[in-house]
């Protein structure tokens, strides 16, 4: 009994995991369709769609960011901020704190030169704590996002469909066991009865042959 319970939790717990990932990945999506980023639990990832940081990151990279307090950030800290100019986020080098704690960046690319505004508590967005190609997915999304977008919903809701389906299946299995085994202590319990009452009348029969 304590496995099949088990069971059922984990694949709960399974298909609970893949939704919360397709979720991720859609909103994910959606954030890079419309050149915003996603945060979760703290973290988030982006596509670097232009060579600003490179070679340091390169085009098609995934960086991940965490959600830092702004007074924590180092000169050389890589962060991701919002460009009001540009409407968009950027991810660049810190290369000198002011006085007032503002932040100058400037991409790592030789060609690049200082933003022109810092960076402010108003505007970062988070820290980067990695970055990587990741089996070439970050250029995937970049050249086939809706295709990709399209493929993974469908992958997602499969397996999910597929786990929903294992779910019942296994919950149907129980009760199925569950009546089984009513069945089997009804029948054990009227053959119980059913003897009780016979021995009974075996004594009543012997008492009244006796008094006889």
């Amino acid at each position: 009994m304590f496995k099949k319970i088990a069971s059922i939790f984990l694949s709960v717990l399974y298909c609970l995991l893949f939704l919360v990932a397709l979720l991720i990945i859609i909103f994910g999506t959606i954030a890079q369709k419309n050149h915003s980023i996603v945060k979760v639990f703290g973290y988030s990832y982006s596509v670097v769609a232009t060579d600003s940081m490179e070679p340091t990151i390169m085009v098609g990279e995934i960086a991940i960011a965490k959600s830092t307090p702004f007074e924590e950030i180092s000169q050389g800290d890589i962060i991701v901020f919002y460009s009001e100019d540009y409407e968009i986020y950027i991810i660049h080098r810190v290369h000198e704190i002011l006085e007032n704690g503002d932040l100058v960046t400037k991409g790592d690319n030789p060609s690049a030169t200082i933003d022109e505004d810092p960076v402010t508590p108003e505007n970062y967005f988070a820290t980067v704590v990695k970055h990587g190609n990741f089996l070439n997915l970050g250029n995937l999304v970049l050249k086939y996002r809706s295709f990709v977008f399209v493929f993974i919903i469908l992958i997602f809701v499969f397996i999910i469909v597929r786990e929903l389906f294992s779910i019942a299946k296994q919950s149907k299995k129980t009760d199925e066991e569950k009546s089984k085994i009513q069945f089997e202590e009804q029948k054990q319990k009227a053959i119980s009865e059913k003897k009780e009452q016979l021995r009974k009348e075996i004594i009543e029969e012997i008492m009244n042959e006796r008094k006889k």
